[in-house]
């Protein structure tokens, strides 16, 4: 019933300019911040090596967290298959 309720109320038109077929808008909203990773190579590797930092302290924790309180193996088994894969990529 709501799905037919939201076809039938939906009378917004959006059309498209000659020659475009997708209109992305988080691209444009976002356009800024592309061009200056793109033109700023430092501050693009200092943000990965943070977040990879930030990476690494969340599975330390969880890691001291599992040998307190753990009681299965799941989250050593998902640390053993995260890092090799994430090494690869």
């Amino acid at each position: 019933m709501l799905v037919i309720l939201s076809i039938a109320k939906n009378d917004k038109m959006q059309v498209l300019a000659e020659g475009e077929c997708l209109r992305d808008y988080t691209f444009v909203w976002t356009e800024s911040v592309n061009t200056f990773v793109v033109n700023n190579t430092p501050w693009k590797n200092f943000a990965i090596i943070q977040s990879s930092i930030g990476i690494d302290g969340m599975m330390i924790s969880y890691l001291f967290i599992f040998a307190y309180y753990g009681t299965s193996m799941r989250l050593a088994l998902s640390l053993a298959l995260f890092y090799p894969a994430r090494n690869v990529i």
